[in-house]
């Protein structure tokens, strides 16, 4: 499985109700889409739960990457975001672990996603098996939807992202509003 999160940060004036009503109106149209295990649509509201501007930022899994490439390269899929925004920095992460409830994550209110620096003395599998453990904790906890862990090679990063019910942790990590859930066919 393979994590893809890109940002779209707008003015602090910006109307986010235009973006709630882009959300309900092109999330049918992302329900079922083959490859995809899953899109949270997130959001971010300046001044709201310390967020500092406006953003759309859904983070997606994809089930492999061929059907995330048909996406990136699709005019009516990510080609309408850089339509309608420009260019869009996307982040794509290998998927370390993903523990999903399905039933849980439809009722979604909040999601956070936590970047922090990898070990550099430490191997890639060394982390892997404790991100994996971290993930399996993390799901247990009341209200908790989804843990996902992956890494940023590139970056040098690992990613912890999480969603659920309730209100996102004050000072943690980036912490969104989940607008919709869309689902591939297999999940």
């Amino acid at each position: 499985m393979i994590a893809l999160h890109y940002r779209v940060t707008l003015p602090r004036d910006y109307d986010m109700s235009v973006i709630h009503r882009r959300i309900e109106a092109g999330s049918p149209a992302v329900d079922g889409h083959e490859g995809l295990v899953f899109k949270a649509f997130l959001t971010r509201e300046a001044g709201v739960d310390e967020a500092p501007a406006n953003e759309y930022a859904p983070l997606y899994v994809w089930a492999n990457t061929s059907r995330m490439t048909q996406f990136l390269t699709d005019p009516d899929g990510f080609g309408r975001i850089q339509r309608d925004f420009g260019a869009v920095p996307v982040s794509v992460w290998p998927v370390v672990s993903l523990h999903l409830n399905r039933a849980a994550m439809e009722t979604a209110q909040h999601a956070t996603i936590i970047e922090t620096a990898a070990d550099a003395g430490a191997a890639l599998s060394e982390r892997a098996a404790e991100m994996k453990s971290s993930a399996n904790a993390e799901i247990k906890h009341k209200g908790v939807a989804m843990a996902l862990r992956a890494v940023d090679l590139e970056g040098g990063r690992e990613i912890a992202a999480s969603a659920g019910v309730g209100r996102n942790r004050r000072g943690v990590g980036l912490g969104y509003r989940v607008g919709h859930v869309s689902f591939g066919p297999t999940v």
